[in-house]
């Protein structure tokens, strides 16, 4: 089984985590089907939603503060209206409030609650402003409208409620631990078009510092199912976290599930890990942010997602991508996998705008002895989940062969982020082909390099049991090329390089370089690259006269073997005094066939 990834959310509550089998959705609404005969189903009353709960996670305690994902996971899973009555009429029945009150806010919202005392669903009749209206439903009423003119106005999504339905009802009553709030959406239309959504928010849990935001949270839901209820839960929870953060501007709400993603990449993006939803709102923040920070990227993809042969979500996000901005779902999965290893203390200034203040990213395995196999917790990966790898090289001589096995059938892709000591912020990108066995490997020159981050990417939409991998790391002392000797000697005008190698493995061609001071650096002395003999286990001659050294002069040299992937390997350094220059010849190099 996979191995647990990051800690679990309990909505800023303390208690204990919910074992892992009752957080999946697939679960709670097995549990819910199996035990919903004989379910009471007359209007609820506070302790309603305590047994609602207490029979989705079989006691446990849930894990976050929206139950929306189960009440939309409860709608979605119906196969026809009718089906719904004995598992979804408990969940639509309108609360009873016996005083009755009511408070509208604009035509699209009606606030019910009660300020009598002797009811457990009361709110505080406290009247600061003394505007005949209780202090929460003005904050309510902010928080709304703050909403509105951001959802609606200024990002252009379509407004939740037509001029001709009612507003969506809010009522405020108790709520279990740590639920804050959950939107119930509707009947679904035979169209799959939108559906008119009822919001329960916790006042008490409201009236606390940083919680407003639920209310923006709960009207993002209640967006999501006016465009269609039947949105994948992982989506859902997704975008209501990023349009409440994108209202409230509070960066830190959701922050343990956040940490839990970045967390638990080979977990997949889709995962019905009601711990893991919240924070899979980096999905959407990527996707607008690395899209020209456009919010109507996200109205494009729910406008789609209700169209009337939408497919799959994974066909969505390809058809919108592809169409806007050219690139598929496959290459922003991968730029996607490479922001979230630069968050918290990693964060470089070019990837989420707020990216210090996200929790630190991931960290790797880490594989710095070879031959190394990949541990067995190492070769899980989810549908849709990443696996990063990292090697560290400490300047090995020689090179590195990095060998992946991919379950057959299995639709991976694989890349690998490269990194030089001189350049440690600046990595090289690098693909890794996989053949039709799902086979790749990958060969490097090791001691130009500091370490390599591989990301495995499993690109199934669903989970059809192909999701193992396995990888090998080798170290390799003759990769790309095994220097048998390299001298010069000076020649009036000139001097000669001469070398030989013993084994060649990749290799691509020469780079020369000459300096004076090898304290100050090194120059190039080719201006194009000196062909090598590519693939060779026979020793190889090659000769190179250089005509530019001034005479009399201290030099020395070192040579770079490049190999087909563009990366080098160095040889040790040599140095010798030219003489006077007698006559010129042009720079050239031969190439001596083996002895």
């Amino acid at each position: 089984p996979p191995p647990p990834a990051g800690g679990h959310t309990s909505g800023g509550r303390g208690g204990p985590p919910a074992p892992r089998e009752v957080e999946r959705l697939e679960t709670m609404v097995g549990r819910i089907r199996d035990g919903a005969v004989g379910f009471k189903t007359s209007p609820p009353a506070p302790g309603f939603y305590e047994d609602f709960v207490r029979l989705a996670t079989g006691g446990a305690p849930y894990p976050v503060a929206c139950l929306t994902p189960v009440a939309g996971e409860l709608r979605r899973s119906q196969p026809s209206p009718p089906d719904t009555g004995i598992l979804f009429q408990f969940l639509t029945n309108r609360p009873s409030l016996p005083s009755g009150e009511t408070f509208p806010i604009g035509e699209w919202l009606t606030v019910h609650y009660t300020t009598d005392i002797s009811r457990p669903q009361a709110i505080e009749a406290w009247d600061e402003n003394d505007n005949g209206v209780p202090d929460l439903l003005d904050r309510i009423q902010w928080a709304a409208e703050r909403f509105f003119n951001v959802a609606i106005r200024e990002f252009r999504f379509q407004a939740p409620v037509a001029p001709d339905r009612a507003p969506i009802e809010i009522f405020l009553l108790p709520l279990p631990d740590p639920i804050r709030g959950v939107t119930i959406p509707g009947e679904v239309k035979t169209d799959s078009s939108g559906t008119h959504s009822m919001i329960l928010l916790d006042p008490e849990k409201l009236s606390r510092p940083g919680n407003m935001g639920s209310v923006a949270h709960q009207l993002a839901h209640a967006l999501q199912f006016s465009y269609s209820a039947l949105l994948p839960a992982w989506w859902q929870e997704a975008t209501a976290v990023w349009l409440e953060k994108e209202v409230t501007n509070d960066i830190h709400s959701h922050s343990n599930s956040v940490a839990a993603r970045l967390r638990s990449p080979h977990i997949s993006l889709a995962t019905d890990r009601v711990d893991l939803m919240p924070g899979g709102y980096l999905w959407p923040l990527f996707l607008v942010e690395s899209h020209g920070n456009d919010p109507a990227l996200i109205r494009a993809l729910w406008e789609e997602a209700a169209g009337p042969q939408p497919g799959s979500l994974l066909e969505i996000f390809d058809r919108i991508l592809i169409g806007s901005f050219g690139d598929s779902f496959r290459e922003s999965f991968l730029k996607f996998a490479i922001w979230n290893t630069y968050t918290g203390k990693k964060d470089d200034g070019f990837h989420y705008r707020f990216g210090a203040h996200l929790p630190d990213p991931a960290l790797p395995p880490v594989y710095d002895s070879f031959p190394s196999v990949a541990r067995p917790a190492d070769t899980y990966l989810e549908p849709l989940g990443t696996r990063l790898v990292r090697l560290e090289g400490r300047a090995a001589k020689g090179g590195l062969e990095f060998h992946l096995y991919g379950q057959e059938g299995s639709h991976l892709q694989v890349n690998a982020l490269i990194f030089e000591p001189e350049q440690p912020d600046r990595p090289y990108f690098l693909e890794i082909p996989l053949n039709e066995m799902n086979r790749g490997e990958l060969r490097l020159p090791w001691d130009a390099l500091s370490q390599v981050t591989i990301f495995i990417q499993n690109l199934d939409w669903r989970n059809d049991g192909k999701n193992r991998i396995g990888f090998t790391a080798l170290s390799d002392p003759s990769y790309p090329f095994t220097l048998a000797r390299i001298g010069a000697r000076p020649e009036k005008g000139q001097m000669v390089l001469e070398w030989s190698t013993s084994n060649e493995q990749d290799l691509l061609g020469w780079n020369l370089y000459r300096s004076s001071d090898p304290t100050r650096g090194f120059s190039p002395i080719n201006s194009l690259l000196l062909p090598g003999g590519g693939d060779s286990h026979d020793v190889t001659n090659y000769l190179f006269l250089d005509d530019t050294v001034r005479p009399g002069e201290q030099v020395y040299y070192y040579l770079e073997g490049i190999t087909l992937a563009g990366y080098g390997r160095r040889s040790h350094i040599i140095g010798t005094r030219s003489l006077p220059r007698a006559n010129t010849r042009s720079p050239g190099l031969l190439q001596v066939p083996p002895n």
